[in-house]
Parts: structure tokens; C-alpha cells; sequence
């Protein structure tokens, strides 16, 4: 088994359990088998009003928070009035009871309803006219209960004037149920329920404080086991008063039955509705028969959802025993599930990860696809569907059987191939998901050999869920199996659907089929995620909006409305690599909000005029793009020659909305800040992690000057290296040595970044890169700034500049100047020294080594920052250490404390001579040792 084999087993193993839970809350899976665990209708929520609600006038409630389609809502309206007055929910509510406290006129109902996937904000219940009434009321919402038949029983008790207040006792027949009291009473105080009970609401009318015809109402619950008399549940009002009070039981869902499926042959079902599976004949095994066919039909007469599990024996007919597994073979379609049913062939004793029941439909006449649901809440697994004459598995949802199509999950299915894993195919979809199917789940199939398109979501439906799925190949990766068409395709209006995921067991992997990996029609809706998935080997696109090939970014990102709105994919500029990671340089031109951009890998190359995406590499958030163009970058470990692409999606609170075509591929290269030219021009796209002038290539690269290596690394915001290999054909080319001359001051470096002329070749051990300032105008050398901390500078010639020859001015770090010729080119040339110092520092811990500094205007080297290191150098000398015209001030001047000049070594020794003076010390704690001052 490989790792990969193992890992998405256990993927499976762990994901089962999750995704029935999201469907049957009373059913749970075992390793062997499923079995019932009963739960209790549950609370979710509830709101509360109330007032003076004037003639004819109506009490509006507002729907809770967080209820879903399915919960159960409970109305309780408590109101004073009199006795012909009646009240009359929203329509959709049913009455359960309204109970009346004749002597005080203080009335109660309660109504329930089923709350649908379209609820309004809020219910109104009109009181009627003859009289003003003060009423209050509140809705709850109840999870877990019969959908059919949500109450289970009830009573009533008018309380007479009392301060207790009995919700009388009730009987049950089910285990299981969820009883509330429900009591309202004609006073302002609160009522405190029974000591067994949680409140859920208390709250009056306020009609106005002391009113004696103010309406109190209260309700608490409590999870009631066995079958049964409840007993009486007394609250307490605040004061004596007129009251009424229900008990009402809240029914669970009914228990699921279970058929076992234990042959492989077709026959009906002798008596469907009866709850027993059953052909009226035995199986090998002498049990009463039970096919699939049968299990079908007795699900579709039972509203519960029903479970259909496997046990098989191997004296079946259809049994197969290498690889083991069991091969059903309807003789006419099989009937369409109409009821909720979990059909979990994962069951049948001998699965451990691939199928073993295999539904092989070529017998079927007409147009006949293997499984499908006209249903909400079901379960299809483990099943190898093959050879029917339409699709392989389909969601319907608006059909005969009304609004359906919800809430399914298809996992773990081998669509297109039978058990033994050879590609038979189905003539059109494999998977289909359509007419309106909503909030659907298609996790870990495998899906190909479809004379159509692998996986089709269609016709407005929505919130679907495409995870983990391997269409176009088996799932160990080793064989193609293409679909005719397009791997998975998404059109007729469907919007707001996620193909893949943020987790590794998330993505699908789609590949070599016909046409594109993944296609949103023209027709299609926005808001359709694509995260993470991995597509290589498809005929044409890996993603494509508009289904007619790529899709050119537009300014502004404005060409929607279409698929997913058109958005723009991240234009990449360059990925660059340095020592195993790439950092990826891109722009994103899109309307203003929160991105998820992906990148991915293609290490087969690709086609890098469309992309898709072998190897998922990273994702880079971007948290509050201000919309317009704005430049970004991710980094992340792969190498250079990496073939890199990306997409972009909308990110929209906690969901992810509509995601882009594929970048246009671009090859990693190394990190490759190379000089190769003596020329000044600037780099012609900052922050895209290229140096390049736009001008002529120079040896099939990129020209790139000094001033544009400055500008690009400064941009990046990162650790980088400059060398030089300028051609000897550059016309600053002079007897071995190459002199750049900058027209204007050269960039301060802002950035670490080592910057180093002894890469050129033809360095020994002089400077063959001079800088020369002359046309500069008033500038300093090399100005290394705040953020420039570590920073390097080693092996130039500088000379001619009218300022200073080398400035320092970070903050913090250890800047390092060394092996550099200041002032001088090695000749005595008239011109080559500095207008003002040849080394400034104002920087703490710089180091200053192995220097020639000389011709400087006023100081050689003046220390403003502490704790310098100064050794090795030759300061008002050439380079030969006996001659020069020297610095016409101090050699070494000390404004700044802890300084060390020199050391103990030769290697460490300064001379300082030929100079005004050669150290002046203005500051406390230097050291100044073994330099020869004075001499050479």
C-alpha cells in the first residue's frame, strides 16, 4: 500500500463518521456495521417581544439566530384580553392549543411550524379586534425532532388565581423526548420555574410598570427519557395572579430502520412498506433474501431516515474472489431513493478501503444511471457504479418528489470502474449534481472513463462540496483514467460551490482529461472556490472561466458579470530562489477586500501561456487590498527551474467566494543580482526580483547596473548578494579595470544586502571595480541607511566624489566595509580623493578593515558611532604603503566611545601616516593599539 494509499484510507476512515453526522444526528457508524444511537430534540435558540398591542393589532417576533432548514419553531404567545378575543399566527403555523384563564382573561397559545431554508426575519400573530391587549411571546427553535410529526403530545391546565403554576403531567409512548413548559400569567413579575428545568425565556409585556392587566410568559425544558407520565412541573409567579400553563412532548425523529443487503441477486420486494426486506426467497447463506433492489423499495415507503448495510455471504453468485468482491447486476433501473437513506456499502465484511460491491448496470434497459437521490440528507459509499447507460451517481433535487437534493454526501465510490480497479466507464457524467441541489458533499471518489464530463454541478445549485476527489486518475496515481470531457464542470447557474480546500486532504486531483481540469461555464454563477487542487495532464486548461480558453486580466478587474465575475489572476513577475526558497513576485489588480492567493508547481513543465498546478507550493493571504494594482510577495521552499503559477481568491468573512484562471507560468531562477554592465540606467520594474534596465541583453541576460542592483534588493526588503561580471567588451572597460560613473547619487541602501566587487573576474587582490563620482554632482559614494543593518560592502575603488567616499547610518548592526580602495585608484591620479571624509560612521559596531583610505578633503575615517572596529587598513598612504598625498585632516578622528584601532596582531595594524595628524581623540573607553603612525 503506498503512503499516499494509506493516507487517504485513513482520511476516509476518520471523514466517515463526520459527514453522517452532519446528516443523520441519530445515526452512527461503526467499524462493522451501523447501529442507533438515540438523541433528544435539542434547543437552539430563541427570541422574545411584547407590549400593548392596540385594536386588531399584531405581536411581531423575530426568528432566532441560527436556525437552520428542518429545526422545529415554537411559537408561545401569552396576552390579557377578553374572552372572545382570539389570536391568528402568520400563515404556516399550526395550533397546538390555546388554553384560557376565564376569571382573568389571560390567554395563551402555542403553534409550531417547520423552518424552511428561506425564513423570514421575523412572524407576526394579530390579536383581534375589540379591546387593547398587552402580550408578549417568544419563538424557539428545537433541533433533532420528527419533521413529520414534531409534536408528540400535550396538555393544557387552566391555573385559576395562585402563585403556582402547574404544567400539567403528560404521557409519553417514545424514549427520548424533549418536554417544555409553557406558562403566562396577568402579572408584571417574574415566574421562576420548576427546580428540574432550564428556562429558556421570561419576559412580559412593560406595557407600563404596574400595570395590573400587564402579560407574563416563561418557558422551561428538560430532556425526559424513558416512555411515560411526566408528572406535574410547577413554576412560581411573583405574585398571585390569573394563569394558564402547557405541557407539550417534543418528538424525536422516528429510528432509523436498517436493511441488511446479503445477496447479489435482483429480485423485488414481496411486500414493500411492510418494514422487512424480504424477496419471499432465501439466499445461499438459507437467510431470508434481502437485495438491494428490495432495500430500495422498503426505504421509499418509511419517511425516517433508513440505512442500508451489507453482509453478503461469499457463496453468493456475484462473488468474485480476486479481488474479493461481491458483483450486483440490476436487470431494470434501480428505483430512485425518495427518502432519506444511508447506503453504505463500506459495511460488507472485507472493505478496507476500496470497493467490494460493485454495481455493474449494463443490463439495465433504457436511460439508466446507476444510484440516485430525489432526497435530502443521504448517504451513498463505497459503492464501484459502472457501465449504465446515462450517469454514474446523481443528486436531483427539484423533481417529482418536490425540493430535494440536499444535504447528500457520495464518498468513497469508484465511478467508472469496477472492483478490480480495470476503467468500464458510463456513456455520459460520472457524477451529477443538479436542479437546484444544495449543500451536498463529494469527498474521496474516483471518477473517470466517462464518455462525458467527470463531476457536472448544474442548474443553480449551491454550497456543494467537491473534496478529496481523484477524477481523471485512480487514486494511487499510477493509471490515467481520462473522462471524454472536462474533469469537473460547473454551468447553468451554479454559484457559490469549493472544489478542493485549505487542508491537504482537501484538493482533487484532476488529470488527463479530454478537456479542461476544471471549467466554470459562461452561464455559471460567481462565488465558485477552487483551492488547492492539484490538475496536470489535461488536454486544454487546468481552470477556465467562460469554458473558451484563457481569460486576459483587464485593469480594474471590471469585465464581470460572468463566471466567478472574471476575476483577475495574480500577475506573477518573477520567481526567484535563493538557497532553496523561492520568493514569488506578483500583482494582483482586483477590487478592494481579502485574497487568497495559491501557488503551485508544474515540475513536468507546462503550458506557460495557461498553467495548472502539479504540486501545490503555498498560499499567501492578503488582508485588506485596497482595490487598484498594488505589488506583493511569497516565499516559499522549492529551487530554481521550478515551473511557478497561482490564482487568486476572494476572500468573504469565513467563506471563500470566486476563484481565477491560472497565472501564466513563470520559471524560477536563482537570486541573481549580477552587474554586468559599467552603465547607470535604473531598473525598469521594482519589487518584480529581477535586476533589469530594460535595456539590451548582455550575454543573454538582463542588463543590470549597479543603480538598478541597489534599487531592486532596497525593494525586495530582503537578505541579498550583488556581484559583478561585466564583460571586457563594456566600453568602462580600461586595462583591467571597469570604472562606473554615475550621473546622479547612487540609491541609499535601506536593506541588508552584501554588495561585492571582488566577484568580478579578473579580481586578485586590488579593486578592479572603480565607482568614480565625478558626475555625480553632490553625492556621496556608498551611503548604506537606516535598515541596512549586516550589510557589506567589500572591494570597490571609490574615488571623485564631492562628498564622502563611504557613509554609515544604520541604527543597529554590524555594518562591514572592507578590502576597498578610498580616495585613490592606485596610481596617485589627481581628482580620485573626496570633497569631505573618505569613511563617515555614524552607525554602532561598525567594522572597517583592510582598507586603503587616502586624498580625503577632511577626515580619512570620522567615528560617530560607538564601538567601531578599525584595523588592517592603510590610511594616508597608496596602497603600497609608501607614498601618497594623504588626508589633509585627521587619518582617524574619535568623536563616538569604545572604539578599537588597531590590535595585537600584524594582521590588525593600522598605519596611519602622511595625514594632518593621525588619531584625534575627543571620546572615552577606545582602544588604540599596534598601528604604525607616522611611518610606514
Amino acid at each position: 500500500m503506498t503512503v499516499r494509499r494509506l493516507q487517504a484510507l485513513l482520511n476516509r476512515q476518520t471523514a466517515f463518521l463526520l459527514a453522517l453526522a452532519l446528516i443523520f444526528v441519530n445515526l452512527m457508524l461503526l467499524s462493522g456495521g451501523a447501529s442507533a444511537l438515540h438523541t433528544y430534540p435539542t434547543f437552539v435558540a430563541a427570541t422574545s417581544s411584547g407590549g400593548s398591542i392596540p385594536d386588531g393589532g399584531t405581536l411581531t417576533v423575530l426568528v432566532p439566530a441560527g436556525t437552520q432548514s428542518g429545526d422545529l419553531l415554537l411559537a408561545h404567545i401569552g396576552y390579557n384580553a377578553a374572552s372572545s378575543s382570539t389570536i391568528t399566527p402568520s400563515a404556516g403555523w399550526t395550533t397546538v392549543s390555546v388554553e384560557d384563564e376565564g376569571g382573568s382573561d389571560i390567554k395563551q397559545g402555542i403553534y409550531w411550524r417547520i423552518a424552511t431554508s428561506s425564513e423570514p426575519p421575523n412572524y407576526g400573530f394579530t390579536l383581534s379586534s375589540g379591546q387593547t391587549d398587552t402580550a408578549a411571546g417568544a419563538i424557539a427553535a428545537y433541533r433533532g425532532v420528527d419533521p413529520t410529526a414534531p409534536i408528540h403530545t400535550f396538555a393544557s391546565l387552566d391555573n385559576g388565581t395562585a402563585l403556582a403554576l402547574d404544567a400539567p403531567s403528560v404521557t409519553t409512548t417514545l424514549a427520548g423526548t424533549t418536554v417544555v413548559a409553557f406558562y403566562s400569567v396577568r402579572d408584571l413579575n417574574q415566574i421562576d420555574p420548576a427546580a428540574a428545568m432550564t428556562e429558556r425565556w421570561d419576559v412580559g409585556s412593560n406595557a407600563a410598570v404596574g400595570d395590573p392587566n400587564e402579560t407574563r410568559i416563561a418557558a422551561a425544558e428538560e430532556q425526559w427519557g424513558a416512555a411515560g407520565p411526566t408528572g406535574i412541573r410547577t413554576a412560581t409567579a411573583g405574585a398571585s395572579a390569573g394563569g394558564v400553563a402547557h405541557m407539550v412532548a417534543l418528538a424525536p425523529p422516528p429510528t432509523a430502520p436498517t436493511f441488511e443487503v446479503n445477496s447479489t441477486r435482483d429480485d423485488a420486494d414481496t411486500n414493500p412498506g411492510d418494514g422487512l426486506c424480504n424477496t419471499g426467497s432465501l439466499n445461499t447463506a438459507s437467510e431470508p433474501e434481502c437485495t438491494l433492489r428490495a432495500a430500495l423499495e422498503e426505504a421509499n415507503f418509511t419517511v425516517a431516515p433508513d440505512s442500508i448495510t451489507f453482509n453478503i455471504p461469499n457463496s453468493e453468485l456475484g462473488y468474485r474472489a480476486v479481488p474479493q468482491s461481491w458483483v450486483i447486476t440490476p436487470d431494470s433501473p434501480l428505483p430512485i431513493a425518495l427518502n432519506p437513506v444511508s447506503l453504505d456499502a463500506r459495511t460488507q465484511p472485507g472493505w478496507s478501503g476500496d470497493p467490494v460491491i460493485e454495481l455493474d448496470i449494463s443490463n439495465a434497459t433504457g436511460s439508466v444511471a446507476g444510484l440516485v437521490l430525489w432526497t435530502d440528507d443521504s448517504l451513498i459509499a463505497g459503492f464501484a457504479v459502472h457501465s449504465s447507460s446515462d450517469d454514474g451517481l446523481e443528486i436531483d433535487g427539484t423533481t417529482a418528489n418536490g425540493d430535494a437534493g440536499d444535504r447528500n454526501v457520495l464518498r468513497d465510490n469508484w465511478v467508472g470502474l469496477d472492483a478490480t480497479g480495470a476503467a468500464v466507464g458510463n456513456p455520459d457524467i460520472g457524477i451529477l449534481v443538479t436542479d437546484n441541489a444544495d449543500d451536498n458533499q463529494l469527498i474521496d471518489n474516483v471518477v473517470g472513463a466517462s464518455g462525458s464530463e467527470g463531476i457536472v454541478v448544474r442548474i443553480g445549485s449551491t454550497r456543494n462540496v467537491v473534496t478529496g476527489n481523484f477524477v481523471g486518475v485512480t487514486a494511487d496515481l499510477a493509471t490515467p483514467i481520462p473522462n471524454a470531457g472536462h474533469g469537473i464542470h460547473l454551468h447553468g447557474g451554479a454559484f457559490d460551490n469549493t472544489i478542493g480546500g485549505t487542508f491537504p486532504t482537501n484538493a482533487n486531483t484532476v488529470a488527463n482529461n479530454q478537456l479542461n481540469g476544471i471549467t466554470i461555464d459562461a452561464d455559471a454563477g460567481t462565488g465558485n472556490a477552487m483551492l488547492r487542487n492539484i490538475l496536470y495532464d489535461n488536454t486544454l486548461l487546468g481552470i477556465d472561466l467562460g469554458n473558451d480558453g484563457p481569460t486576459a486580466n483587464d485593469p480594474g478587474d471590471g469585465d464581470g458579470p460572468g463566471p466567478n465575475n472574471y476575476i483577475n489572476f495574480p500577475d506573477i513577475q518573477s520567481a526567484v530562489d535563493r538557497s532553496g526558497t523561492v520568493t514569488v513576485y506578483y500583482r494582483l489588480d482586483a477590487p478592494a477586500g481579502d485574497y487568497r492567493v495559491e501557488f503551485f508547481s508544474n515540475p513536468s513543465g507546462g503550458d506557460l501561456t495557461g498553467g495548472e498546478s502539479e504540486t501545490f507550493e503555498g498560499a499567501h493571504t492578503i488582508f485588506g487590498h485596497p482595490g487598484g494594482t498594488l505589488q506583493y510577495f511569497a516565499s516559499f521552499p522549492a529551487s530554481a527551474g521550478a515551473v511557478i503559477t497561482g490564482t487568486a481568491t476572494l476572500v468573504e468573512g469565513t467563506m471563500f467566494g470566486s476563484t481565477s484562471e491560472f497565472a501564466s507560468n513563470v520559471v524560477a531562477i536563482p537570486a541573481d543580482f549580477r552587474v554586468n554592465s559599467t552603465g547607470d540606467a535604473p531598473d525598469n520594474n521594482l519589487r518584480d526580483g529581477v535586476c533589469n534596465t530594460g535595456g539590451p541583453l548582455i550575454g543573454g541576460r538582463p542588463e543590470c547596473t549597479l543603480r538598478a542592483a541597489i534599487q531592486e534588493t532596497d525593494a525586495l526588503n530582503l537578505a541579498d548578494t550583488i556581484t559583478f561580471d561585466i564583460p571586457t567588451a563594456d566600453i568602462g572597460h580600461v586595462a583591467g579595470v571597469w570604472t562606473i560613473s554615475p550621473a546622479s547619487p547612487l540609491p541609499t541602501v535601506n536593506d541588508e544586502v552584501t554588495i561585492d566587487a571582488t566577484t568580478q573576474p579578473g579580481y586578485t587582490a586590488s579593486p578592479v571595480i572603480r565607482v568614480d563620482g565625478a558626475s555625480a554632482g553632490v553625492a556621496s559614494g556608498f551611503h548604506l541607511g537606516v535598515g541596512s543593518a549586516d550589510s557589506v560592502l567589500r572591494g570597490f575603488m571609490v574615488t571623485g566624489f564631492s562628498v564622502d567616499g563611504v557613509v554609515l547610518t544604520s541604527g543597529i548592526g554590524r555594518m562591514i566595509v572592507e578590502d576597498n580602495w578610498i580616495g585613490t585608484d592606485g596610481t596617485g591620479a589627481v581628482g580620485a580623493g573626496m570633497g569631505d571624509d573618505g569613511v563617515e560612521i555614524n552607525a554602532p559596531d561598525a567594522v572597517i578593515r583592510n582598507n586603503v583610505i587616502n586624498n580625503a578633503t577632511d577626515e580619512g575615517i570620522d567615528v560617530l558611532g560607538t564601538g567601531a572596529d578599525i584595523y588592517g587598513n592603510i590610511i594616508g598612504l597608496d596602497p603600497d604603503g609608501s607614498s601618497g598625498s594623504g588626508n589633509l585632516d585627521v587619518g582617524i578622528a574619535l568623536f563616538a566611545d569604545n572604539t578599537t584601532i588597531g590590535g595585537d596582531t600584524a594582521a590588525e595594524r593600522n598605519v596611519i601616516s602622511n595625514n594632518w595628524e593621525g588619531i584625534e581623540v575627543n571620546s572615552s573607553n577606545n582602544v588604540i593599539q599596534g598601528n604604525y603612525i607616522g611611518t610606514d
